[in-house]
């Protein structure tokens, strides 16, 4: 869902914040709260705001508390509210904490009650803006996938109505509630989801990039599968890191579109997009700007899974006995630290730690398949690149195109 319908949509340049909204705090809820936060750091631009509401907000609060203590560290907003969707305590809510959200994700475990509640948040946003044109991004998750199929082309009125009368195709579009379902089980437990996905190709380029720097070019491709194999967590690392290179491309202001839905034109700019893309990304000032990012969203998604900091003279202590200034079992990172607490990291334990970021920043155009290397591009992806396009402060969707 992150890298199909990207957060980045729902910015408002003209703002910095960026007010998300998520409707239920279960199993799933959970994963899109952690997500979120780390999906959300996009440096300077704009700070994320997550407001949860649920039956059981703050149990879950505690609970996340419990599992990951430090995840309320950073540099986001992040709230809960105990409340029955089903309610006129929901909509009072809405009007005192969520009056501005622009990213929705509802996922209370009842695709009945997920849709309902959908349907309600689209007439909510329209009828309380005075232009009536608040349409912010609302995803539903839907188990069932004939549900999912027909909440996406979902009409306020019957197509055929309208075509009847004449009325023209943005007449059409505006009748549609415009929900986007994600999670389907035929979509959750597919190959093409779990071993063949864009995620998935992405993340083992990801991985390439890393482990061409730490072998010096001496690791083959066969090898670099296997490694990316051995470990979940570094894989499920990978993975973030991998979404995430779009939302660091958007922040300099290009997106990926799939070939198949180019222009002639866009075909036609793509390689010099590339080219000055490359050059951007040789920069100093612009790889210390990404580089920073990516220290967040390495933070967030650490502090999402569990991670703690340590001081440096804890590290030299369990560093003594494992070898490593990072401890697994005992989640424990000295990394976990600020940009600047960084470099003492980097003095006491390795002094290359900020100059992998750098080199993988470098690589993003390979790993992103929009430019040949077939020593990172090891999952053959391909894609276009576009500048980014503004349409009444709304992003237009970008998505990438993968293919063997």
């Amino acid at each position: 869902l992150l890298l199909s319908e990207p957060l980045c949509n729902a910015i408002d340049r003209t703002k910095k914040v960026l007010p998300i909204l998520l409707v239920g705090a279960g199993n799933i809820g959970n994963e899109m709260i952690k997500a979120c936060v780390w999906a959300s750091q996009f440096g300077g631009l704009c700070k994320a705001k997550i407001t949860v509401v649920d039956k059981n907000a703050s149990w879950y609060e505690q609970k996340l508390r419990k599992e990951a203590p430090e995840f309320f560290n950073g540099e986001y907003e992040l709230s809960f509210y105990d409340c029955d969707v089903l309610t006129a305590e929901f909509e009072a809510v809405l009007n005192e904490h969520c009056s501005d959200s622009r990213y929705i994700a509802v996922t209370l475990g009842d695709d009945g009650l997920n849709i309902k509640t959908a349907l309600y948040l689209r007439s909510y946003y329209l009828r309380n803006d005075a232009k009536f044109e608040n349409e912010p991004y609302i995803c539903v998750q839907i188990d069932n996938e004939i549900k999912s199929q027909v909440t996406r082309d979902f009409s306020a009125v019957d197509r055929e109505r309208i075509n009847r009368k004449g009325w023209n195709l943005d007449s059409l579009n505006a009748q549609n509630y415009n929900l986007i379902p994600f999670g389907s089980k035929s979509e959750c437990y597919s190959y093409q989801l779990i071993v063949n996905s864009e995620v998935e190709k992405l993340a083992l380029n990801a991985h390439a990039a890393y482990e061409q720097l730490f072998s010096d070019g001496k690791e083959s491709e066969d090898e670099m599968r296997s490694s990316y194999n051995l470990n979940e967590i570094n894989r499920n690392s990978n993975r973030a890191n991998a979404i995430h290179l779009i939302y660091k491309l958007y922040t300099l202001g290009y997106g990926i579109k799939p070939f198949r839905e180019a222009s002639s034109e866009e075909i036609a700019n793509s390689n010099a997009l590339v080219e000055e893309l490359s050059q951007k990304l040789q920069n100093a000032a612009v790889i210390e700007e990404l580089t920073r990012i990516e220290h967040d969203r390495w933070n967030a998604y650490m502090r999402s899974e569990g991670f703690c900091g340590s001081s440096i003279d804890e590290a030299r202590i369990y560093k003594n006995r494992i070898g490593s200034h990072k401890f697994v079992r005992a989640r424990l990172n000295a990394c976990i630290c600020s940009w600047n607490e960084l470099d003492e990291v980097c003095r006491e334990f390795d002094p290359k730690l900020k100059e992998y970021d750098k080199v993988f920043i470098q690589n993003a155009v390979y790993i992103l398949g929009l430019s040949e290397n077939p020593k990172i591009n090891i999952s053959k992806v391909f894609s276009k690149i576009i500048k980014v396009i503004f349409l009444q402060k709304k992003y237009i969707t970008i998505l990438m195109d993968i293919i063997f």
